[in-house]
């Protein structure tokens, strides 16, 4: 049996604060909304703050302290946890 390892691989991300939605919107070219009172009733989690047009070509919810990731094929939402799991600030 073969053994790999994952090849480390930079990102650029911004996490949601519940009120950067101009930051997001613009880091994302537009892909990023913010929901407001009505968009929160009417949707799966009314916790949910925001929303983002992910790489996969479907809206996600977004909640507040999960980072939005740009990767070559596009954006993703990931969560805290799996955020500070995977990624580490590159120094500069």
């Amino acid at each position: 049996m073969a053994r790999f390892r994952s090849i480390p691989v930079e990102v650029d991300a911004e996490q949601w604060s519940g009120s950067n939605e101009a930051d997001l919107a613009a880091f994302t070219s537009g892909d990023f909304n913010a929901l407001d009172a009505e968009d929160r009733e009417n949707c799966d989690d009314p916790d949910a703050t925001g929303q983002l047009f992910e790489r996969s070509g479907r809206w996600r919810l977004v909640f507040p302290g999960d980072w939005i990731v740009r990767e070559n094929a596009g954006f993703y939402v990931c969560r805290p946890d799996a955020f500070t799991a995977q990624f580490e600030a590159v120094q500069e």
